[in-house]
């Protein structure tokens, strides 16, 4: 079944990334050998962020590390 998607990212001051992800498929439309399968669409919607304390440090690793979320 044809399935499409979207999805968009922003970026503040290289230290916070926000991040959303849409995607559905058409289930109903798929056809097999048996008439009495029904089948209902599929939507994901997905949530995601990074936080970047300094991404330019050097001397010190725990300010580079990204820390992530999601959510779906």
């Amino acid at each position: 079944p044809m399935r499409y998607g979207t999805g968009l990212a922003i970026n503040f001051k290289n230290k916070l990334l926000l991040s959303a992800d849409y995607s559905s498929q058409k289930w109903s439309d798929f056809q097999s050998f048996n008439p009495f399968d029904e089948l209902a669409d599929s939507r994901s919607l997905n949530f995601g962020l990074q936080y970047t304390p300094d991404e330019r440090a050097i001397r010190n690793y725990w300010k580079r590390i990204g820390l992530r979320a999601g959510f779906y």
